[in-house]
């Protein structure tokens, strides 16, 4: 039951901003951002021209890497 709790606190925390944290975006999301389709996040992600993370079968993706991706130019196509 502790171990509920505090994973409770970190979410918590990590949601209201008071950990430094930014919540991780799906793909969807990130293609919103990109004005792209999410398969196309998807396949930079697979690509590492994104840094995102595979938890599971699922990407994510910070929402400072995209900020590092649109500030170095993202797709260079």
């Amino acid at each position: 039951m502790a171990g509920l709790n505090y994973t409770q606190h970190v979410l918590e925390s990590a949601k209201s901003g008071r950990m430094g944290i930014r919540p991780l975006l799906t793909p969807k999301q990130a293609a919103e951002v990109l004005c792209v389709c999410d398969k196309t996040v998807r396949t930079l992600c697979r690509e590492g021209r994104i840094k995102g993370v595979k938890i599971g079968s699922a990407w994510r993706v910070a929402p400072q890497e995209l900020e590092r991706f649109i500030r170095e130019g993202g797709c260079d196509e």
